[in-house]
């Protein structure tokens, strides 16, 4: 049930942060380094605590 919610949220989150690297790139002048950047932060965090999560659940299962 706690993960009910992680696909919306991670679909949200990364349109955040392809919105955010698009701003920021014409902002900076750094073409596709922040469109790029932000995308794959949000998916290596989001993938951590999802691991994190579930090897915490597998801990008190044993």
């Amino acid at each position: 049930m706690n993960y009910l919610g992680l696909g919306m949220q991670l679909l949200v989150l990364l349109a955040l942060a392809l919105w955010g690297g698009m701003e920021l790139d014409k902002r900076f002048n750094m073409s596709p380094f922040l469109t790029l950047t932000l995308p794959l932060l949000v998916l290596i965090m989001t993938f951590y605590r999802v691991i994190r999560e579930t090897s915490k659940r597998k801990n008190k299962d044993e």
